[in-house]
């Protein structure tokens, strides 16, 4: 029964503010928010450069991070973050 989010922030436009105003409404309409996020920069992206965690942003945006709820496969490893 949780609120689910994702947000995915064209490179192009990254570091302008957009996921911060994003943030700022569902929290405006929301009363507990959960995600998952990729806590590490250990992968790369199609470009070859490194993926860096966003971790840092939500951390600063008011979010807990659950650290024994994880999700680690083959494919993704990262950890649960709540807003409420």
């Amino acid at each position: 029964n949780e609120k689910w989010f994702a947000i995915i922030i064209n490179s192009k436009i990254k570091n302008q503010g957009f996921g911060k105003q994003l943030l700022n409404y569902l929290k405006s309409i929301e009363k507990k928010l959960s995600g998952w996020v990729i806590d590490h920069n250990n992968d790369s992206k199609l470009d070859g450069t490194t993926y860096v965690s966003p971790l840092k942003f939500y951390l600063k945006n008011g979010f807990s991070v659950c650290n024994e709820i994880r999700i680690d496969s083959e494919k993704i490893s990262a950890v649960k973050i709540v807003w409420n």
